[in-house]
């Protein structure tokens, strides 16, 4: 074997696999090129949208039954009735979510919670304020009055143990005074809910 051949040789088998490492680079290139177009082109949307698909009608399924009990468009207590609504189900997820650990979060929407009652429930003030009142003077009781030529029927208000016009006029007294703290109460109640909410709920997320 003469030494041209054998220099050839040698040349031509140490440049190849150099030539075959780079079709080989180039060939990985573009699987990497065609898996990164299928995932982020294909893939990823897809699953995004199905997924976006399902939270989206669970999510709507669950509002169903409140929204057909309990919203209504004609009193201020249901606008307060949807953001009870809404923290019941962020503190649902927060005690579920396993990313972090979310306890202060969880401490703070469930006392949310016990400061939204009375504002959405304003009768829980007012059996409050109320309640040495309507043991003195009894229950409230409606009495019927004339009918008119319209066919309009007057009524007045009353308690059961009222029994004098005195008593009446005394019973009439206190519970004015009554009802302004009950107001007070009612707007204290208010403020210590939405300041609270103001406080707190910008971090509450997941």
């Amino acid at each position: 074997m003469s030494e041209w051949f054998k220099t050839h040789t040698v040349k031509f088998y140490k440049h190849r696999p150099v030539k075959l490492l780079i079709k080989g680079s180039k060939l990985q290139l573009l699987v990497s090129k065609l898996k990164e177009l299928f995932l982020f082109k294909i893939y990823y949307p897809v699953d995004s949208f199905f997924t976006r698909l399902f939270e989206n009608l669970s999510r709507l399924i669950s509002w169903i039954p409140y929204l057909w009990k309990e919203d209504r468009d004609w009193d201020y207590a249901h606008v307060v009735s949807v953001i009870e609504f809404k923290l019941k189900r962020m503190l649902k997820l927060f005690q579920e979510c396993k990313m972090h650990d979310h306890k202060e979060e969880v401490k703070q929407i469930k006392h949310a919670l016990k400061l939204i009652k009375p504002v959405i429930n304003d009768f829980i003030i007012h059996k409050r304020v109320f309640k040495a009142h309507e043991k003195k003077w009894g229950k409230i009781k409606w009495i019927k009055g004339k009918t008119d030529e319209r066919g309009l029927t007057s009524c007045s208000l009353t308690r059961s143990k009222i029994k004098t016009e005195k008593q009446r006029q005394q019973e009439h007294k206190e519970s004015s005074k009554l009802y302004k703290i009950l107001r007070q109460e009612e707007l204290k109640s208010s403020k210590d809910f939405w300041n609270y909410i103001d406080e707190h709920y910008r971090s509450w997320w997941c």
